[in-house]
């Protein structure tokens, strides 16, 4: 949608221009100004809406430009109670008590908006119908040109039919329209067979997309999307989740062209799912993934019926809208209480069991490295300390987290072998974690939860524990950068690998994690 064509549609209403300026005291951000309608001004101070757009950027603040400029004068439509499509239908349509036909109103409500404007453009297009000798103002319209009414449809964001309906010939292929076109220009078509005056006629086209750009569609671009070079280092397991998130969003909103999904079709999936009681977390995850493939297609895809050719993305709608309203507030995951922790280890179990639930509270590894560890990487350093060196292993799916991580004395190994310490099912994915974490939640942390209001104890409370124990650790406490070594935790944070580097120059020596693991004391395991 065009800014002039906005601004056409909303100026020949009476409201006034807008500017956009960079405003020093506000950090040189660029702002939307308006000057209000004289109903709306309170005061003679007050005459003035000031939208920032929240960016210092000149180019990225006019992509957001056209979006603030139309909520605004929608907001002005509200508060004055004023329908504008009706105000501009009117002008063509002749209300009048000896006319047989509905007024504009009246046929709106009946039949919507897009199909009103349907109506008036066959009626008052000479080409398309038939008079049998009657005039236009006979049938209830004023013959005008039609043009402002599309352009308040472009500007209504309505469905735009202009290339289908306007009587010259569609710059558009064909084989570019979508289905949902042809059967407009079915309807179309057959307006000619019908009397204007019949109200039965039930045809809603309110909900019709028309793919006049020829732009991919959500379903469309989704295998072009996940073929990029991108994806070589996510697991299977991750990409398919994330395709699945983004059918499941088109399912919601409907398989829309990239260029027709605007900051309401993010709320829409927001609502939907939180109807599904899913929680802010999941929700932020679908419409994440929904705006990233957006995102890519901005620089991936052009328009090249164009001259140059344009990208058929210019803006990305969903890029940082808020759906903090929708959704469970997430719940973490409880460090086990120290009676429970007596209890987990008095429990009868398989060795390998032990084992596993011993290395995940001693060292704070995740149960994926622990559950996949070989003998191969069990080492021992130039000082006689043993650690696993996650370096040589398949671990989570991040550089941060091929650390070294030290053994402390109270974890005792049975002798060394060849192969995986654990016998533990593989997924496709080559992980283990999710099976192992089933079976020893269900085995042994569910007995030991106080009652059915304690569900936030799992094997992955296990890592908290460790991470209480290290910042109870005195004289003198460890610091959050060895306490990040350590586990692996936070490696993601707001520091990047390269600052990290400079900074502690590589992962610490063992000795120092070991001098610090093996202060925590932990007498649940003596009964190994």
């Amino acid at each position: 949608m065009a800014l002039n064509q906005s601004l056409t549609a909303a100026l020949s209403r009476g409201y006034y221009p807008h500017a956009l300026k960079q405003i020093p005291s506000k950090g040189n951000q660029w702002y939307v100004i308006i000057t209000k309608p004289e109903a709306l001004r309170e005061n003679k101070k007050n005459i003035q809406v000031r939208r920032s757009t929240g960016t210092t950027d000149y180019k990225y603040a006019k992509q957001l430009e056209i979006d603030i400029v139309a909520k605004v004068y929608a907001e002005f439509d509200a508060l004055l109670k004023r329908d504008p499509f009706l105000e501009l239908v009117e002008q063509y349509w002749i209300i009048s008590d000896k006319t047989e036909h509905l007024s504009a109103s009246d046929f709106m409500k009946k039949r919507g908006k897009v199909q009103t404007c349907i109506t008036v453009w066959f009626a008052i297009s000479k080409d398309r119908m038939e008079l049998d000798g009657k005039d236009f103002e006979g049938r209830g319209f004023k013959d005008q040109r039609i043009d402002q009414l599309f352009e308040y449809l472009d500007f209504e964001e309505a469905s735009d039919f202009r290339s289908v309906v306007t009587p010259a010939s569609d710059p558009y292929p064909i084989k570019q329209q979508t289905a949902k076109a042809a059967r407009l220009r079915t309807f179309i078509a057959d307006l000619d067979e019908v009397d204007l005056s019949d109200r039965s006629t039930k045809t809603d086209l309110s909900s019709e997309v028309i793919n006049r750009t020829g732009c991919p569609t959500i379903l469309e671009y989704l295998p072009q999307y996940l073929a990029d070079k991108k994806w070589e280092k996510t697991s299977k397991k991750s990409k398919g989740e994330i395709e699945v998130r983004i059918k499941c969003c088109a399912s919601i909103i409907g398989d829309l062209p990239l260029d027709q999904i605007f900051t309401a079709h993010g709320l829409s999936i927001a609502k939907h799912l939180d109807q599904q009681n899913k929680a802010n977390s999941t929700i932020k995850t679908y419409v994440n993934n929904l705006s990233v493939m957006l995102t890519h297609a901005i620089s991936n895809i052009l328009d090249d019926s164009q001259n140059p050719p344009q990208p058929f993305v210019q803006v990305n709608h969903l890029k940082n809208i808020s759906v903090s309203n929708y959704g469970k507030t997430g719940r973490s995951w409880e460090a086990l209480e120290e009676d429970q922790l007596y209890r987990l280890f008095a429990q009868e179990m398989p060795v390998q069991d032990r084992l596993l639930l011993s290395i995940l509270v001693t060292t704070g590894m995740r149960l994926d490295e622990a559950a996949l560890l070989t003998w191969e990487q069990l080492k021992i350093d130039k000082h006689g300390i043993r650690y696993f060196d996650l370096s040589m292993g398949k671990t989570k799916n991040d550089r941060f987290s091929r650390r070294n991580v030290a053994i402390p004395d109270c974890l005792t190994l049975p002798d060394k072998g060849a192969g995986r310490l654990f016998n533990l099912s593989l997924n496709k994915d080559g992980k283990a974690s999710s099976k192992a974490s089933k079976d020893l939640n269900r085995n042994y942390l569910h007995p030991i939860r106080f009652n059915s209001d304690d569900d936030r104890k799992v094997v992955h409370s296990l890592r908290h524990n460790l991470v209480g124990f290290l910042l109870n650790l005195e004289n003198p406490a460890p610091s959050s950068e060895h306490m990040d070594w350590i586990t692996g935790h936070g490696m993601e944070g707001s520091k990047t690998e390269s600052t990290r580097q400079k900074t502690y120059a590589k992962d610490p020596d063992v000795s120092v994690k070991y001098n610090i693991v093996n202060r925590v004391k932990h007498p649940w395991l003596k009964q190994l």
